[in-house]
């Protein structure tokens, strides 16, 4: 290291002081600076085999039993070579860390004062299992310490060359040659006496601290200023970009994240698990690289960034982030993907999703659009006509209130109070079927009692007589028999017609055709083509037909006359007969016309639309009732000015019409408030319905088409986002080529080494490597390495946050000007880690504060909180109730629904024992349980966890012992890519996920019966985020491993007891949330007539489902409009949808006009839905016929509780 790089550690502000020295503690120990012997984290070869060192050391592969021959030396060695490759894996999984190397040569300077020994070479190392043995072999050539130099130069002022002491190193012979050594020596002969000295050991060793340490700087950062709270972070771009562009599915957080980040915010994002946390970040980088902004994406753990990095290549985005590990897979990648973008139609396709948004928009706002004048919306009436018609004794008017008075009666009250007061009158006492003096109206009450003395004389005298006068005319000439008044009027013109005929006419003139006569009487103008002669000639036939002494002033007239009256009477006659005049006719009809006006008197003051036809053209038999009815129902009358008033104010506030009804179902006082709801609420909707100028009641269909076309529409711009990307990329990379020849050219050459690191590149193509590499994804750790200090980003995105401190960020956070954290700090902590193998590495240690958790104090904070497990959360009530708050969303699987549980509790029979961790028959239960897995269920990967190391060591070798005679099932163990399988604690259990998990708790009973005083990590004190990273990890299925049982874990004393027992007890015995079921009487009929058609229904599943319908194994979630959960419509018609049917249920769609006016068809698809043959015969919702007494209530010895006769009488009136 030369001068210009050793750090300036004189830094102000607490903030940066804090930081530095946290950095310089990573890694706990450094071994690089103050070396140690530690036999049981390294591997000493400098007393190895001289035949197998000779073999390691030229590059070839040795056997560790080849370099240490001794037993009992190679069994020490060989437990050493587990851990560092343990040690190794987990550092390099976890932290993205190559620990492995062979350290050759000391310097010690503790001669001089310095507590510091450090090895000279360090040799990268492979270390590969060979069954019982370790393969290893030099991987790469020697690198200098680098804390080397500078604590030479520090302690002696020399300047150590990396490159000269290189030049005494030659590969394949000895790895710490004495010309090392001497090249040392002769450096700091006159400064000092460092005693140097050979050593040969393989072990853990990095340079992260030393080169973080290196790369920092004291920065006006603004995310550093964030962090340090010296600036207070701006919330003015909290609503962000409006609908940034989407590559994959994202609901309403997640859209809302990426807007803030494409505003420039910086802020926090707390991922609950299974909550579309890569999704989320993958949806980030795309919008972020699609604005031109360069990204710097930080994670430790490699698995991490690989699943970033596949999840992009699924949607045609591969080699958007270039990794750090795959530096040069990862740009050809992206250029490969450059060179075949090609341009998309977004555009036209976000009019057409817009669109089709409308539409289901528009229709979601009227429904529930509150009205400015009624001040309710279409919702709220369908809602409250609901809940009228589920009542005791429902309401069942048709009345409707008058459209301009309804804002009037918002408040029900004063449309109450005149109700009450009709009702206090006997208003609704006496209806139009008991008098017909209801709604009778009088100018002067004073003309009632002539009115009902005019009611009797008619009814008693004038009508009876008329009827039997006008009965005997009929019968004399065999007419249809009079059906109303107006008949008998009819009746009576015609009969004295024919009289005044026959006393001019002879009667021969009813029998002989009058056509041509007519035609010839007829005024000149009217003549028609007949000839003079015929004229005259009839015209003197016509006279013919006159009485001896009669003349007529027009005879054309008078036989138009004679044609007319045969016409009628021929119409009314049921015999062919000439008319004739009955005798006493000019009597009757004075008589008649009398009794006409008479009623026309009456007719005056009756109520029109009760008394309609009116009386002259009411049937007989009804005009002799309503006659009786004047005559004697006259108590309405009694208090006629009270009652007219009251009417009167009834009619003006627009409840004319309610009053009628009400008076027609007699309705009573306790029943006045719920049927004028009934006529104000359908009085509303009609209104509401009128306003909106759409068509909600119209086509059903129609609605879910629209919805589906909507849903259609986004998948196919999501589709399209990532090709608009791509293509915008491939776009900005051409464009570099084409500007930067030779850059392009010495990329070119660099990448035909197959080989490529981001610094030199950078170096080499600064402008076409922005270009290529608009994001960059690595370790916070790997940052000083692989990037240059002139590399700068526009955003850093910091993963599993939680997990991580400030320090081991701040090389990347220094090269960005925005910065996104993502974390949990449920399952996670900036624990940091040991870097050396040590015996007991469960020293309690002060933890730095990790970068999400000092985020969010300075920065806003959005939530991922919607989980997206298709499988469901193992354990998801007690895990949300236990570690979040009840804060995660999740969508019930039909598993759940049907009881099925996705936990199981394997108790151990073990007997007691003197030392109760990691019992032999626990081991043994474990080990079946893996074979089992692999044998059957090999498509799933697994994970073992347990509280013990010593049990999870057990275990591991106790499943090598097993494998040698199941040799066929290595390819499992061998399998799953980076879900492969492990045998961990749940200590160094880190964002890790498998389909299954067997946790294996690891202690048993001691010798006293009772639970042991520590149960290991469960016992720590981050225990219980232990146990919920150990919980949240697994994917489909978990298994509980005990040898301990809920009720042997009750003494508080033992320090974890208690969420372990509340585990074991949730997963022997799970329990659910109690639900109160759907109250929404649309619901509860609809559940009503699913039952009757064979399925079984339940409205109180889940708080999130508001129906679920089954048959068998098929289940249907059953949704209405007021049942669409989510934030937006893609996560109401959309998301949610795909997520339950993911979930296994089958997804049913209800419009609530549908299930409110048709609820028996509604019924009958559904059930179809399930797979049930529904008969076109329509079902009765109730039994109708009577049912034997063994199968009553009361056979059974049961209450007699049922309501069928109630529901089955009080049907609401849009069920009819």
């Amino acid at each position: 290291m030369s001068e210009s790089q050793i750090p300036d550690l004189a830094i102000a502000g607490d903030s940066f002081d804090l930081w530095l020295s946290e950095i310089k503690q990573i890694g706990c120990s450094d071994p690089l600076s103050h070396f140690r012997d530690n036999s049981y984290g390294q591997i000493n070869l400098e007393r190895a085999h001289p035949g197998g060192l000779a073999q390691f050391v030229t590059g070839r592969p040795a056997l560790l039993s080849n370099l240490v021959r001794d037993p009992l030396s190679f069994s020490r060695a060989h437990s050493a070579a587990r851990r560092i490759k343990a040690k190794q894996a987990a550092l390099s999984e976890h932290f993205g860390l190559d620990t492995l190397y062979m350290a050759s040569g000391l310097v010690d300077l503790s001669a001089d004062g310095k507590e510091l020994r450090m090895p000279v070479l360090l040799w990268p190392v492979n270390l590969v299992r060979k069954h019982d043995d370790f393969e290893l072999s030099l991987s790469r050539k020697a690198v200098v310490n680098p804390a080397l130099a500078p604590a030479l130069y520090a302690a002696y002022g020399v300047r150590l060359n990396n490159e000269d002491l290189l030049s005494h190193v030659q590969v394949g012979s000895d790895p710490i040659p004495i010309r090392v050594l001497d090249h040392i020596a002769a450096l700091t002969e006159s400064a000092g006496s460092p005693e140097l000295r050979r050593i040969l050991v393989i072990s853990n060793f990095s340079s992260a601290a030393i080169e973080l340490a290196a790369d920092f700087r004291r920065s006006d950062n603004p995310v550093l200023k964030l962090l340090s709270g010296d600036l207070i972070a701006d919330t003015s771009n909290q609503l962000g970009v409006a609908d940034p562009i989407a590559v994959t599915d994202s609901d309403a957080t997640q859209t809302k994240i990426v807007s803030r980040a494409l505003a420039g915010a910086s802020f926090a994002v707390e991922t609950l698990p299974g909550c579309g946390y890569t999704q989320t970040v993958v949806l980030l980088i795309a919008a972020l690289a699609h604005q031109g902004k360069r990204v710097l994406v930080l994670a430790p753990r490699r698995q991490t960034l690989n699943e970033l990095s596949d999840r992009m290549a699924q949607i045609g985005l591969q080699g958007l982030g270039i990794r750090s590990s795959a530096t040069w897979m990862d740009m050809i990648g992206a250029i490969s993907r450059n060179e075949k973008a090609k341009p998309a139609n977004y555009s036209s396709l976000a009019t057409l999703r817009d669109s089709s948004r409308e539409q289901v928009s528009n229709y979601f706002a009227s429904f529930s659009k509150v009205d400015g004048e009624l001040g309710v919306s279409i919702e709220q009436a369908l809602e409250q006509l609901s809940r009228l018609a589920a009542s005791r004794k429902p309401p069942i008017n048709e009345a409707r209130i008058d459209a301009d008075q309804l804002g009037r009666h918002r408040d029900l009250t004063f449309a109450l109070t005149l109700l009450r007061q009709a009702s206090e009158l006997g208003e609704f006492e006496i209806g139009p079927e008991d008098s017909s003096w209801f709604r009778a109206r009088f100018e002067n009450p004073q003309e009632i009692p002539a009115r009902i003395a005019l009611a009797k004389a008619l009814h008693q005298g004038s009508f009876q007589e008329l009827s039997d006068q006008l009965a005997q005319f009929t019968k004399t000439v065999e007419f249809v028999p009079a059906r109303s008044v107006t008949d008998w009027l009819s009746y009576l013109e015609l009969f004295v017609g024919v009289r005044d005929t026959l006393d001019k006419f002879k009667p021969e003139v009813f029998d002989r055709p009058l056509t041509e006569l007519i035609f010839a009487t007829a005024p000149r103008k009217d003549k028609s083509v007949m000839s003079g002669a015929n004229r005259r000639r009839l015209k003197k036939l016509a006279k013919e037909y006159l009485r001896p002494g009669m003349h007529v002033a027009d005879m054309h007239l008078a036989l138009k006359e004679i044609q007319s009256q045969r016409d009628i009477w021929a119409r009314h006659c049921l015999v062919a007969k000439a008319p004739q005049v009955p005798l006493g006719i000019a009597q009757a009809q004075n008589a008649a016309n009398t009794f006409f006006e008479e009623l026309k008197v009456l007719q005056l003051h009756l109520d029109s639309e009760s008394v309609n036809p009116g009386l002259v053209d009411q049937p007989l038999d009804e005009l002799r009732s309503i006659l009786r009815s004047l005559a004697e129902d006259t108590s309405i009358l009694d208090n006629y000015p009270e009652r007219a008033m009251t009417q009167s104010r009834l009619d003006e506030a627009g409840l004319g019409q309610l009053s009628v009804e009400l008076t027609k179902l007699h309705t009573t006082k306790d029943a006045l408030q719920s049927e004028l709801e009934l006529a104000w609420w359908k009085s509303a909707l009609e209104t509401l319905l009128q306003r909106s100028g759409s068509s909600l009641a119209g086509d059903h269909n129609q609605v879910v088409a629209n919805e589906q076309r909507f849903s259609q529409s986004e998948k196919d711009l999501i589709r399209e986002g990532a090709k608009t990307v791509a293509f915008e990329l491939a776009t900005s990379w051409k464009n570099s080529l084409e500007i930067f020849p030779t850059e392009a050219q010495t990329l070119k050459e660099l990448l035909k080494l197959k080989r490529a690191v981001l610094s030199e590149v950078q170096a080499l193509a600064p402008n076409v490597y922005k270009a290529l590499a608009p994001v960059v994804m690595c370790s916070p750790y790997e940052v000083p390495t692989v990037l240059s200090r002139s590399d700068s980003f526009d955003v850093a995105i910091v993963l599993d946050g939680a997990g991580s401190s400030i320090a081991e960020n701040y090389s990347g956070l220094a090269r960005a000007s925005q910065a996104i954290i993502f974390g949990d700090d449920a399952i996670a902590a900036a624990t940091g880690f040991n870097l050396e193998c040590l015996p007991d590495e469960s020293i309690e240690r002060v933890l730095p504060e990790s970068i999400f958790t000092a985020a969010r104090t300075v920065m806003p904070v959005e939530v991922l909180k919607r989980s997206y497990r298709s499988s469901g959360q193992v354990l998801g009530d007690y895990i949300n109730s236990e570690f979040y708050g009840d804060r995660i969303i999740f969508e019930p699987s039909k598993d759940s629904y049907f009881g099925r549980s996705n936990a199981v509790l394997v108790k151990v029979a073990a007997a007691k024992a003197a030392e109760p961790e990691s019992l032999d028959a626990e081991v043994a239960q474990v080990i079946d349980l893996i074979f089992s897995h692999a044998t059957w269920s090999p498509q799933d990967s697994l994970l073992v966890a347990t509280a013990s190391q010593k049990h999870a060591e057990r275990l591991d070798q106790a499943l090598q012992a097993g494998m040698r005679d199941k040799a066929h099932l290595a390819e499992f163990f061998e399998g799953h890519g980076r879900e492969k399988f492990e045998i961990t604690t749940i200590q160094d259990l880190a964002h890790r996920i498998a389909d299954r998990v067997i946790f294996s708790v690891g202690f048993g009973k001691g010798s006293s019966g009772s639970a042991p005083k520590s149960l290991g990590l469960i016992s720590h004190r981050d225990g219980n985020r232990y146990l919920a990273n150990c919980l949240v990890s697994a994917r489909k299925h978990l298994t509980a491993v005990s040898a301990l049982e809920p009720v042997d874990l009750v003494d508080p004393s033992i320090i974890g007891s208690d969420v372990l027992r509340e585990m074991l007890s949730e997963i022997s015995k799970p329990t659910r949330k109690a639900v109160e079921a759907d109250v929404n009487p649309m619901i509860a009929d609809l559940a009503i007539r699913l039952t009757k058609f064979g399925v079984t229904t339940r409205t109180n599943f889940s708080s999130r489902l508001k129906l679920v319908a089954s048959v068998g194994e098929k289940a249907a979630v059953v949704e209405p409009d007021w049942g669409l959960l989510g934030y937006n419509l893609s996560e109401r018609h959309r998301l949610r949808p795909m997520m339950l049917e993911s979930l296994g249920w089958e997804y049913i769609r209800v419009p609530s006009f549908e299930l409110f006016a048709d609820p028996e068809l509604v019924a009958q698809r559904i059930a179809i839905a399930l797979g049930i043959e529904v008969s076109k015969k329509p079902q009765p919702l109730f039994e109708m016929e009577p049912r034997a007494f063994e199968d009553t209530h009361s056979a059974w010895g049961d209450p007699v509780d049922s309501n069928d006769q109630r529901l089955r009488e009080d049907k609401p009136p849009h069920w009819a």
